[in-house]
């Protein structure tokens, strides 16, 4: 699903979940929007502090090897969630955040 965001340049997607670690603490969070150059996670089961650097595990299917994108907190949501800016996105990583965001476009409303 595509979502709209003003003041964006890259387009965003809300899509499922993705495995979240921070400090050696795990957890798991819903991505809410995404782009090839950050994301807003929600439902995490712990609130970063502003700053914080995160590791994100993307799981694409079973059949494929999962990868990770490391990020910094840059924003606090209304709802309790969380935004991360991914820190020097090389091309590989690029192109299979926008293999990601593409694969949402076809997903139901969560």
């Amino acid at each position: 699903m595509r979502v709209p965001m003003e003041k964006r340049e890259s387009e965003r997607f809300r899509i499922g979940e993705v495995g979240l670690e921070i400090g050696g603490v795990c957890a798991v969070g819903r991505i809410y929007d995404i782009s090839a150059t950050g994301i807003r996670i929600e439902d995490a089961s712990f609130k970063p502090e502003l700053g914080d650097r995160i590791r994100v595990t993307f799981v694409l299917s079973l059949a494929e090897p999962g990868f990770e994108a490391e990020g910094t907190v840059t924003r606090h949501t209304d709802t309790g969630g969380f935004a991360l800016e991914f820190a020097a996105v090389e091309a590989r990583l690029r192109n299979l955040l926008l293999l990601l965001a593409e694969r949402a476009r076809d997903l139901p409303d969560l």
